[in-house]
């Protein structure tokens, strides 16, 4: 089941739409939220994780990580990892690295991006983090990894991601109770689930949209199976002043678009949308249907 995911830029109405298969492309969409309009972008034969990804602020540049499966003359299985700037949604490389998880586009690390980044807020990622790294601001719990495991899990991107994109960490990245992860997923061991939970508060109104990001292994990780998350992924709800809470367990990524006052999500293949009324919520419209689309080899135009 192909994986369809928004990522919006901060302070511009650039988006992009990365939809992970079938099979092993990915491919990456421009939406330009003033208008609703959508843009072909490029594909590559290799994993794009959207955890992986982030665009800058100004919404004019894109970072990214391709993991890559190739046989070696030995005949051997193995993945190789890269990470690039480019302008979206195309994915022709202004900047290269050939590791994973190099720069959020928030600083410059030496000078590999001095002219690429006009951004010059916060830092980058290092390529070591210890237990006391502290870089993101966000506690991490004596013991704990910022990925959530000792030696396996995705590098800790995510966390400094959706602080770009504008969200606010309002729990330690820890591992959560029993009673709290009961009915997120199947997990084969609750003991073993790490979380974090991230707010945006809704402008003109008394709801916040909640990001919940689980890391743990459970039975609803078959990758042939509709509801497939994989072994970390995210949960969204809205939570209001007054003590509701709207959960939408089928929504795989989401986001409040601030210029066009609405919440956006992906929900399999599709892009919704629903606008916000003061304290209540429009009916859902879909804007775009990825099912359809093919992939493309098209040159950038940079």
């Amino acid at each position: 089941m192909p994986k369809f995911h928004l990522i919006l830029a901060s302070r511009a109405s650039t988006a992009v739409l990365i939809r992970r298969g079938p099979k092993k492309w990915s491919c990456v969409f421009g939406w330009d939220r003033a208008g609703d309009t959508f843009q072909p972008g490029q594909c590559v034969k290799g994993y794009l994780e959207a955890m992986d990804a982030t665009l800058s602020p100004c919404g004019r540049y894109f970072s990214y990580a391709v993991s890559i499966d190739r046989r070696t003359e030995n005949g051997y299985f193995e993945t190789c990892i890269y990470s690039a700037v480019s302008r979206p949604p195309w994915l022709t490389a202004l900047a290269f690295w050939n590791r994973r998880g190099v720069g959020l586009l928030r600083g410059l690390p030496g000078n590999l991006l001095l002219d690429v980044v006009p951004d010059e807020e916060g830092l980058i990622l290092p390529d070591e983090v210890h237990e006391d790294w502290t870089l993101t601001g966000i506690k991490l719990n004596p013991r704990t990894q910022p990925w959530g495991v000792l030696k396996f899990g995705p590098p800790p991107i995510e966390l400094e991601k959706w602080q770009l994109e504008g969200w606010t960490a309002m729990t330690a990245w820890e591992r959560c109770s029993e009673e709290e992860c009961r009915g997120v997923a199947s997990w084969w061991n609750a003991h073993d689930v790490h979380r974090i939970h991230f707010e945006k508060p809704i402008p003109a109104s008394n709801w916040k949209l909640r990001l919940s990001h689980w890391v743990g292994n459970h039975n609803d990780d078959g990758p042939g199976r509709e509801s497939y998350r994989g072994w970390y992924f995210e949960t969204y709800a809205l939570h209001s002043s007054s003590g509701q809470v709207r959960e939408f367990p089928d929504w795989i990524s989401a986001d409040h678009d601030t210029f066009r006052n609405r919440i956006v999500w992906t929900k399999g293949q599709q892009l919704w949308a629903m606008e916000v009324l003061g304290d209540d919520f429009g009916e859902p419209v879909m804007l775009f249907d990825v099912a359809g689309e093919k992939g493309w080899r098209t040159p950038a135009p940079y």
